[in-house]
């Protein structure tokens, strides 16, 4: 069985990916350009910061550190990406580049994050379906009845959240097929 890695195996492995980065750098003014666009995919992560103001932002950079703070840019958010923005990011993405293959790499993954939204729904439609009906007989049994009634929230069961669970580490991999798929080796 594969082990989960906390959060901060996580984030020592990813100080680390950062560390080596920089270090590969050997122009400090590049390295600026870099922090800079990692700080904007930061903020971009947050809701602060725009695909337009980036766009702006990474135009306003030399042009021989264009593409690096684009690509640091790229890691910090599709690093970041989960269920929850995926399309935001993806939608930042195609944006911010004229480059077909990622363009269509991101497509790809919209498309798969989109079958995976329709995965979700449907394991929770079949649970809801089986444990949530068991559990309403079961305090109608009890003599629960009436509005009291109404419906039965699966999500706090640890079934459910298992699934969840399961699916997401279903969808990081994806993701980080994605990732090596869009950002360059070094």
């Amino acid at each position: 069985m594969k082990k989960m890695k906390s959060a901060l195996e996580i984030a020592l492995e990813r100080a680390k990916k950062l560390e080596d980065a920089a270090s590969e750098v050997q122009d400090p003014e590049q390295e600026k350009y870099i922090r800079a666009a990692r700080a904007l995919g930061r903020s971009f992560l947050q809701g602060k910061t725009k695909k337009e103001e980036i766009r702006e932002s990474l135009m306003r950079y030399p042009e021989e550190s264009r593409e690096t703070a684009l690509n640091a840019f790229l890691d910090e958010v599709t690093g970041a990406m989960d269920l929850k923005n995926t399309l935001p990011v993806l939608q930042a993405v195609s944006f911010l580049t004229d480059n077909e293959k990622i363009k269509k790499a991101c497509s790809e993954a919209e498309k798969l994050y989109r079958q995976y939204i329709l995965k979700i729904k449907e394991k929770a439609a079949e649970m809801q379906e089986t444990i949530g009906t068991a559990q309403l007989k079961k305090l109608s049994r009890e003599g629960i009845r009436g509005s009291a009634l109404a419906g039965f929230n699966i999500k706090h069961l640890s079934q459910w959240k298992e699934t969840v669970t399961q699916l997401q580490e279903e969808y990081r991999e994806i993701l980080q097929s994605f990732r090596a798929e869009i950002i360059p080796k070094k």
